[in-house]
């Protein structure tokens, strides 16, 4: 989808993605409700704005970056793209990076000089909804870019790896091995998805201290394995699978990435002996787990999401490594390596699995090493935990999702006409302006992005023809996208404003 330039009458306009505006007719404003960004592109000062619903960044946090892909004019050079959350912070620049560089899941730029486009992965912040970047030449003059989506993968990556365990516990001497193979898997810079069972594996021994020194030296997400790592039906599904999830966040402290200020985030729910039935189905959607990840093998790609349950199906992974004793597993080089190509070639994701119990003993064996010095340290390969992968995916899905943009005031009859509110984006006050062809009542409202009042300027007012001018205050409001609605007897109009705090 493009953000298409707008004339000086019109200075910008706001696309919708994944929550968007079907159609103005009949008496109803109609939403289609679900996740979204907002963008808004060419503002007065050439910035492009950014805003995520306030619901979606508390749901998930949402600091793992995005790539948005940016074009910018031809024969460009020598550019800067910096970044900020609100029209009163100082601009920040984005560290640059080239394609020379090995990177995953930092705050970055890549300027594609040749093909005119520029990569900019950045996160929201914990404490507002909104980012707003510029990119500027080394004059100081400000480009205007042309939006043109967001990355399938992280700064435009052909693939992605991504590796999962299960069984972080005090069984036997698991947590040991646990610690062994993960050092392994750090030194190629894999990143590692541990299913961790929160009770009966952290009640006889210190496994959480064990735990949370893997996690302080990076690489490891924690996911979900339930409680007691029992067979579906679970007696208590709330406590098996919810129990957990907060067992985790308040035993351990957990990476930036995976928190929004002390609000701490288990994305991934890896499903004991790969049970999986409607109640668990149901059941993850009250803590906002993403992704369940079952024990089965062959997936190459993403699962689809769900709005029904509101996480991710069930995904799998491709293969697992290692023979375990009750069957299955894969320890032959040529064949993993060969698999990785495959999907390598295709744009898909290299996801496989591994027990502690069944790799350890493979741990200095040569078919481990090979492959993972295979894999890994390539910089067009995106390296991340599946929860991040799935994050991502939730957020750049909206990129395919269709946008119907508001209606242009030249579509409508000579005579009427809602203009853009000025300032905007704005705070706290903005001025709002239209023009009726022959007096009559009218009705301004005020809508969130679910189409829901949330304030009334004027109810069935009586005005007379000509142009109005109103302020409106939106003080005590959260930053976001509103839209502004106009209704008289023969008419109306609907047009998108934005607050910024």
């Amino acid at each position: 989808m493009n953000v298409h330039r707008l004339t000086k009458r019109r200075q910008y306009k706001i696309s919708i993605f994944f929550i968007c505006i079907l159609l103005l007719y009949s008496a109803d404003v109609l939403f289609s409700q679900s996740h979204a960004i907002s963008f808004m592109s060419n503002t007065p000062a050439n910035e492009f704005v950014i805003v995520i619903p306030s619901s979606i960044h508390s749901d998930y946090g949402c600091s793992y970056p995005l790539t948005y892909q940016l074009d910018i004019p031809q024969s460009s050079s020598g550019l800067k793209a910096e970044r900020r959350t609100s029209s009163s912070e100082s601009w920040k620049e984005i560290p640059e990076r080239t394609a020379s560089d090995y990177f995953n899941g930092i705050e970055a730029v890549r300027f594609d000089y040749p093909a005119s486009r520029a990569y900019v992965s950045v996160a929201f912040s914990s404490d507002s909804d909104s980012l707003i970047l510029r990119i500027s030449e080394s004059s100081g003059n400000t480009i205007i870019p042309r939006y043109a989506g967001i990355a399938k993968y992280y700064d435009n990556r052909c693939a992605a790896v991504t590796v999962t365990s299960d069984d972080w516990s005090d069984w036997g001497d698991l947590d040991h091995r646990f610690s062994a193979l993960i050092n392994l898997f750090r030194t190629y810079n894999l990143y590692l998805t541990v299913g961790v069972i929160s009770e009966i594996a952290f009640t006889t021994r210190p496994t959480w201290g064990a735990l949370q020194q893997q996690i302080d030296l990076g690489f490891v997400e924690v996911a979900a394995h339930g409680r007691t790592h029992s067979h579906t039906p679970y007696a208590d599904p709330a406590s098996e699978i919810n129990g957990c999830y907060d067992d985790i966040v308040n035993a351990l402290t957990l990476p930036a990435l995976f928190r929004k200020n002390t609000k701490q985030y288990v994305y991934t729910w890896i499903a004991p002996y790969g049970d999986y039935d409607h109640v668990t189905d149901s059941t993850l959607q009250s803590r906002k787990y993403l992704v369940p990840r079952l024990y089965r093998t062959g997936d190459t790609a993403f699962s689809a999401w769900d709005e029904r349950t509101g996480h991710f199906r069930t995904c799998n992974p491709r293969l697992e490594i290692g023979k375990p004793s009750w069957g299955g597993g894969d320890t032959d080089r040529v064949f993993l390596n060969a698999t990785f190509d495959s999907i390598k070639q295709h744009g898909g994701v290299y996801h496989f699995m591994w027990h502690p119990q069944v790799l350890f003993g493979d741990l200095h064996k040569s078919y481990l090493s090979t492959h993972l010095s295979y894999i890994s340290n390539r910089k067009d390969i995106l390296y991340a935990n599946i929860g991040h992968l799935y994050l991502y995916r939730v957020l750049q899905q909206a990129n395919s999702s269709t946008t119907v943009s508001v209606r242009e005031a030249d579509e409508l009859p000579l005579g009427f006409a809602l203009e853009q509110n000025y300032p905007n984006p704005f705070n706290p006050s903005t001025t709002i302006a239209f023009t009726l062809s022959k007096p009559g009542l009218v009705t301004l409202e005020i809508f969130d992005v679910l189409g829901r009042t949330v304030k009334t300027v004027l109810k069935d007012t009586y005005q007379s023809n000509g142009q109005h001018h109103l302020v409106v205050d939106m003080e005590g409001y959260s930053s976001g996208v509103y839209y502004y609605g106009l209704k008289t007897e023969t008419h109306r109009q609907l047009k998108p404003m934005l607050l910024l705090k």
